[in-house]
């Protein structure tokens, strides 16, 4: 799907081996962006935890192909609402998270 809009995506890899380190909850589709900068290439995340995923706001293609999939696109606003009462262990400490972090999660 991201292939037929020009967007030339990479195989998608677990966060932990795009992170050279560490493992979560989500896989990273790195792609050629229109930027025409092949140091700063575009990043998607897809969720492993359902149909969500979020990446490069300035893209409108990739934000397209993936709603039209079925996909929820998890923007700043709807990634940074704070889940009450879900308190998830978190670098040594039980906390609340916020939405972008429950499902887009990488430790290393």
């Amino acid at each position: 799907m991201l292939a037929a809009l020009g967007v030339n995506p990479w195989q998608p890899m677990p966060c932990g081996l795009y992170h050279d380190g560490g493992g979560g909850n989500y896989d990273v589709i790195v792609h050629d962006n229109d930027r025409d900068d092949p140091d700063h290439p575009g990043e998607l995340y897809v969720s492993r935890l359902g149909l969500f995923v979020n990446g490069d706001d300035w893209d409108d293609r990739c934000r397209a192909a993936f709603t039209e999939a079925g996909f929820h696109w998890i923007d700043m606003l709807s990634g940074g609402a704070l889940v009450p009462g879900l308190r998830v262990r978190y670098f040594g400490e039980w906390t609340e998270l916020n939405i972008d972090t429950l499902l887009f999660l990488w430790q290393d």
